[in-house]
């Protein structure tokens, strides 16, 4: 499936909102990043090497994790290369965070940008 066009962009958060053509698609509800603690439950879908829809869990391991000048969330669950960009889940289904990047020299130490950053993008 190919955008449509760009809606918006943020190059310092790595985000880009895209409208898709067509109309009835299944969606997840947007949940509130303020809200989330450490140790809270969360899930990861991605599509790794090209295996579409994986899914991972792990917890919150920092909600506050301050780099590079940004807030992120540190998470436990496992986010391979070609899963950044996917959804960051709560236990009650709505998505949290973005998935962006793992440190290659640690074992679970994965970053995602909290989802109430979109309602910044331009």
């Amino acid at each position: 499936m190919w955008a449509d066009s760009l809606l918006g962009s943020s190059i310092v958060n790595d985000i880009a909102i895209l409208k898709i053509p067509g109309t009835g698609f299944d969606y997840l509800k947007i949940g509130d990043s303020a809200k989330v603690v450490g140790g809270q439950t969360i899930y990861t879908i991605g599509c790794p090497l090209g295996l579409e829809n994986t899914i991972s869990a792990g917890l919150i391991s920092n909600p506050e994790r301050l780099f590079d000048g940004q807030t992120w969330f540190q998470i436990s669950a496992p986010i391979s290369p070609g899963s950044s960009g996917g959804a960051l889940i709560n236990e009650f289904g709505e998505v949290i965070g973005i998935t962006t990047g793992t440190f290659i020299d640690g074992q679970n130490l994965n970053l995602a940008i909290p989802i109430d950053q979109i309602y910044y993008v331009d």
